[in-house]
C-alpha cells in the first residue's frame, strides 16, 4: 500500500469511527428510529409522499425489510450506507479532480483528504440525512460512467436516481458545463459546445416539469417554495454570505496563499478556478434561493446538512491549490503550509461538530434516565421548566425529539412535552404547530399518540452535573438531570 493510499484510509477511518458509533436517533432521526421500533413505517410513507420524496421512503422501506431479514438492526444499515456513500463519493471526487482539473493519480489524493475532513461530517451521525449523502454519491458516481462511456445506461440510471435531491440538477448542470470547459481549456479537445448546452436545456426542461407536475403538498405545500419577489434577492445574498463565512476559514489561507504567490493572475490557474466557481454556485444557489444556510457556530443543530454538496468543490479548490503550490519553486512552497492549516482548521471544526453530537446523545440518555427516575406521569400535555439560565442542547431539541425521549423513557407515546424557562403553568393554549401535531394522519410521525389533551403536567427539571472532555469521548453516561413533579391539571380545550 502506498503512503497516499495509507493516508486516504486513514483519514476515512477517523470520520467512519464517530459516525458508527454516535446514535442516529436524532433531530428527524426520532421519526424515522420510532417507526422502525414500532414496525410501521406508515407515518413514514405520509412524510416523503407529501414532501415528494418517494425514493427516500423506499431506501428507508429496503432497509426495514433487510433488518427484518437478516436480524441486523436498522441503525448498523444505514451506518453502512452512509460510509458506503461517503467512501464512494470521496472516490469520485479524487477521479473528478483528475477528469476535470487534470490533476495526476498521486496528485488527486490530495482533494480526497481534504472532502474526507470537510466539516460537515458530523450531520451524518441522524439516520434522515442518509438520502443526502446517497444521492450526492449518486450523481457523481452516474456523471462518472457517462463521461468515460462506459455503463452509459447505468450512469444515466443513477443520475436520474441523484435527481430525488433537487439540489443535484444544478449540479449537474454545473458538472456537464465544467466538462466542456476542461476539455476545451485544459485538454484543447475539440468538443461540440451545442451538444453540451442541449444536455444543460433537457435537465432545465424535466426539472420544471418534475416541480410543475410533482408539487409537494399537505403540510409540505409551501416548504422550499420560490418566491419570485424582491426579498427573495435579498434572501439570496443573505444566505450566500452565510455560507461564504462558512468556508471562509478553510479557504482564507488558501486565498492568501495565491495572493502571496502573486499566481492569481497566472493562465495555468485561471481554467480551474472558473470550474470550481461553477460547482461552487451550483452548491450554494440551490439553498440560497429558498433562503436555507448554515449556522456557523451552531454545532448542536444539523443546518450544515445544507453544505453537504459544498464539500465537493471547495475539496477540489483546496487540493487543487495545494497541488499548485507544490509545484511552484522552491522559494514559493513555503507557502503551502498555509494550505496545510487549512487541513488542520477543517479537521477542527468537524470533530468539534463529533464532539457534540456525542455530547448531544449523552444528555439524550441523561434525560431519559431522569424521566425514569420518577413515576411515570399520567398521559398528558408536559410543561418542562428548565431550572437554570441557558441550555443550548435543550433549545435546539425540536418538541418531537422530546417526545421521542418520553418514548424511550416509558416504551410508549402519550406526552407532547415542552422546555422552557416560564413559571408553571396551569393552562395549555395548543398552537397551530401542536394542533398539527395532534392531527391522527401525524400522531405516528410525530410521536404524539395517546396524548391527552385535556390533562397538563408540570414537571421541574434541573441540571445536576456536567460532561467532562473524557465523558464525552468515551461516551460515558452519567447523571445530569434531576426531574420532579411539580403539579398537575384538568383542563377544558377546544383542539
Amino acid at each position: 500500500m502506498t503512503m497516499n493510499k495509507g493516508i486516504f484510509y486513514l483519514f476515512f477511518l477517523l470520520v467512519s469511527i464517530p459516525i458508527m458509533f454516535i446514535t442516529n436517533d436524532f433531530w428527524d432521526g426520532t421519526i424515522v428510529h420510532y417507526a422502525f421500533r414500532i414496525n410501521d413505517l406508515s407515518a413514514l410513507k405520509v412524510w416523503f409522499s407529501e414532501s415528494r420524496l418517494y425514493l427516500q421512503y423506499y431506501l428507508f422501506y429496503i432497509v426495514h425489510c433487510f433488518s427484518n431479514l437478516s436480524g441486523i438492526s436498522e441503525a448498523i444499515w444505514l451506518k453502512t450506507i452512509v460510509l458506503l456513500s461517503l467512501f464512494g463519493t470521496t472516490l469520485e471526487v479524487k477521479h473528478l479532480s483528475k477528469t476535470l482539473l487534470n490533476l495526476s493519480e498521486k496528485q488527486s489524493y490530495i482533494p480526497a483528504y481534504f472532502f474526507l475532513l470537510y466539516p460537515a461530517w458530523h450531520v451524518l451521525v441522524t439516520n434522515v440525512l442518509v438520502a443526502y449523502i446517497f444521492f450526492i454519491w449518486m450523481l457523481v458516481l452516474g456523471f462518472r460512467f457517462i463521461v468515460g462511456k462506459r455503463k452509459v445506461i447505468i450512469g444515466c440510471l443513477f443520475v436520474v436516481l441523484s435527481l430525488q435531491l433537487n439540489s443535484n440538477f444544478m449540479m449537474l448542470c454545473a458538472l456537464i458545463l465544467s466538462k466542456y470547459i476542461s476539455d476545451r481549456y485544459i485538454y484543447y479537445r475539440k468538443t461540440n459546445l451545442l451538444k453540451f448546452v442541449v444536455y444543460i436545456f433537457l435537465i432545465v426542461v424535466l426539472f420544471i416539469i418534475y416541480k410543475v407536475q410533482f408539487p409537494p403538498y399537505g403540510l409540505y405545500s409551501d416548504y422550499n417554495k420560490i418566491n419570485f419577489c424582491i426579498k427573495t434577492i435579498y434572501d439570496i445574498i443573505f444566505s450566500f454570505k452565510r455560507f461564504f463565512q462558512f468556508v471562509l476559514p478553510i479557504v482564507f489561507f488558501p486565498i492568501l496563499t495565491l495572493i502571496l504567490s502573486k499566481k492569481l493572475i497566472d493562465k495555468k490557474i485561471i481554467v480551474p478556478i472558473i470550474i470550481i466557481f461553477l460547482l461552487f454556485f451550483a452548491s450554494i444557489f440551490p439553498y440560497a434561493v429558498v433562503n436555507k444556510y448554515p449556522y456557523v457556530d451552531d454545532f448542536y443543530r444539523w443546518s450544515f446538512r445544507n453544505t453537504l454538496l459544498l464539500g465537493i468543490p471547495v475539496s477540489m479548490f483546496l487540493g487543487y491549490l495545494f497541488v499548485f503550490m507544490l509545484e511552484e519553486k522552491s522559494k514559493n512552497r513555503i507557502i503551502s503550509i498555509f494550505l496545510i492549516i487549512s487541513l488542520i482548521i477543517s479537521s477542527v471544526f468537524l470533530f468539534k461538530g463529533f464532539y457534540y453530537k456525542a455530547k448531544s446523545e449523552l444528555y439524550h440518555n441523561a434525560f431519559i434516565k431522569a424521566l425514569q427516575d420518577i413515576d411515570k406521569p399520567i398521559k398528558s400535555l408536559v410543561h418542562i421548566k428548565l431550572n437554570q439560565k441557558k441550555s443550548n442542547y435543550l433549545e435546539a431539541i425540536a418538541d418531537y425529539e422530546l417526545n421521542a425521549l418520553f418514548q424511550r423513557a416509558y416504551g410508549e407515546c402519550g406526552w407532547m412535552a415542552k422546555i422552557d424557562y416560564n413559571n408553571f403553568a396551569s393552562k395549555y393554549e395548543l398552537s397551530e404547530s401542536d394542533k398539527m401535531m395532534l392531527r391522527s394522519e401525524y400522531r405516528n410521525k410525530y410521536l404524539t399518540v395517546n396524548v391527552d389533551t385535556t390533562k397538563l403536567v408540570n414537571l421541574n427539571l434541573e441540571q445536576i452535573d456536567n460532561l467532562s472532555f473524557f465523558d464525552v469521548i468515551f461516551l460515558h453516561n452519567k447523571d445530569l438531570y434531576k426531574i420532579s413533579f411539580y403539579s398537575q391539571y384538568d383542563l377544558k380545550m377546544v383542539n
